[in-house]
């Protein structure tokens, strides 16, 4: 598994807020360039929602891709809204959600795997 501890624990930030902590795109966008050195699209001054359109809507930079692995995108539909996290190992991934802090799970948990919208790899 790959060492994101310096990214645990962060408290979740609005978008657009200021004072510490991170909204979950932010949090992956740190972690994909940080962490793989993944030049990735950077949403960081968008709305949270406005960032998980603007990556849907931004396909020929993103491709799909079966199977979990470290490095990759991973995106969750919950009710309406898009969440995002950074996928650390073959089934865990490390988020932050609104109200909580940073954490890392299971995506085969029952509460994740049914919210799977997919994997997506930077293709740049």
């Amino acid at each position: 598994m790959i060492d994101v501890s310096n990214y645990l624990n962060i408290d979740y930030r609005k978008p657009l807020e200021p004072g510490p902590g991170m909204h979950c795109w932010e949090l992956s966008y740190k972690i994909l360039t940080e962490v793989f050195a993944i030049c990735c699209t950077d949403f960081d001054e968008c709305p949270e929602h406005e960032a998980m359109d603007k990556f849907i809507a931004d396909v020929d930079s993103w491709w799909p891709v079966a199977e979990p692995i470290p490095g990759l995108l991973v995106i969750f539909k919950i009710g309406s809204y898009y969440h995002c996290g950074v996928m650390i190992s073959n089934r865990q991934f490390i988020h932050v959600l609104q109200g909580r802090r940073s954490v890392i799970e299971d995506v085969e948990n029952r509460i994740w795997k049914k919210r799977i919208e997919g994997f997506y790899r930077w293709a740049h």
